[in-house]
């Protein structure tokens, strides 16, 4: 997969009429400049993100290969001093380690502040192996906070009183949240915090694409869909998709393509699904798990677009990922 630069938009921070996000940590080095990373290549074009530390001491070669192996390349970025500019002009402040929350210096009042109380991945000791997990651990942490982020800033937050956890199911966390709107009404909502997932279709350079038909207890029975799966514990969602199209369709992917991420039902969870296009097919081995019942169907692309228009096709995350790449083949951008 190619690696995207991530855009140079104006440091300075100060255009009207648009978003202003700068992430401060102590030493701009890692985890501030990978959410500067990420937010440059998921914001609208026209909003003004920016990064920078109190004390800041360059940028960190590990936090340019961890993001450069998700495809984002950091290594125009710099590493600035808080400067009081910057601060006066944010919309949003977001401080990513203990230090800048401690020291960062008085905010503007329109600014809204946000924590992320990350660890800092360039402290961990060990081997290579070890330090560039922890970068990766910490990359996709910071990769779905900068999603969600974004995803919300158009509209002013609910402020949340109290959680009282539910049940947490290992990998998914149910609690009910006590809120008070922006609209200043009081609700109770019973949410699901989830690590994610990946949604990838498979193209064939012939066009045909690969779906599976799998058995799905809770939509009563089989139904039709692009292979998919949760993100495990610090897997970036390229590592996702590569790994579900191998264990549920039996194809291995030469090349990924990001179609964008989808919220799921934003009504109720968190949850976002990653899309992707697979193309540089080899086939390899399925290797489905034990509670997976699962067959492969291989059909040209246009049929499967039949099969959505009528119906057939019902699973949300496989129809956006279909007509998005159906999109993207127009095109010109990914090509079989």
């Amino acid at each position: 997969m190619g690696t995207r630069k991530a855009s140079c938009r104006a440091e300075a921070i100060g255009d009207s009429g648009a978003m202003h996000l700068l992430f401060v940590c102590t030493a701009n080095a890692c985890r501030s400049q990978m959410a500067e990373g990420f937010a440059r290549a998921i914001a609208p074009r026209h909003w003004t993100v920016a990064s920078a530390g109190t004390h800041p001491r360059g940028l960190d070669e590990q936090a340019i290969a961890a993001m450069s192996a998700v495809g984002i390349d950091i290594s125009a970025q710099r590493s600035k001093v808080l400067a009081p500019d910057f601060l006066a002009h944010a919309d949003v402040v977001v401080t990513l380690c203990g230090d800048a929350e401690d020291t960062c210096p008085a905010l503007p009042t329109k600014a809204r502040r946000h924590h992320w109380p990350l660890s800092d991945p360039a402290r961990v000791q060990g081997s290579e192996s070890d330090v560039r997990e922890a970068f990766a651990r910490v990359r996709e942490e910071i990769r779905r906070r900068v999603e969600i982020l974004v995803f919300s800033l158009g509209e002013d937050q609910a402020v949340v009183k109290s959680i009282t956890p539910i049940h947490d199911s290992g990998f998914m966390q149910f609690r009910r949240e006590e809120l008070l709107l922006p609209n200043g009404a009081h609700c109770r909502l019973d949410i699901i915090r989830h690590p994610g997932a990946s949604c990838v279709v498979p193209i064939h350079p012939d066009g045909r694409v690969v779906l599976i038909r799998q058995y799905r207890h809770a939509a009563g029975g089989f139904i039709l869909e692009a292979p998919a799966g949760k993100l495990d514990n610090g897997e970036s969602p390229e590592s996702c998709a590569a790994r579900e199209i191998i264990e549920e369709a039996g194809v291995k992917a030469g090349r990924l393509h990001r179609l964008g991420p989808i919220f799921t039902t934003p009504g109720f969870t968190d949850e976002v699904i990653h899309l992707f296009a697979a193309t540089e097919l080899e086939s390899v081995p399925a290797a489905p798990e034990h509670d997976e019942i699962i067959d492969t169907l291989v059909l040209p692309l246009n049929e499967a677009l039949e099969l959505a228009q009528s119906g057939e096709i019902r699973d949300g995350k496989t129809l956006c990922a279909l007509w998005r790449l159906q999109q993207e083949l127009a095109r010109g951008s990914i090509r079989p």
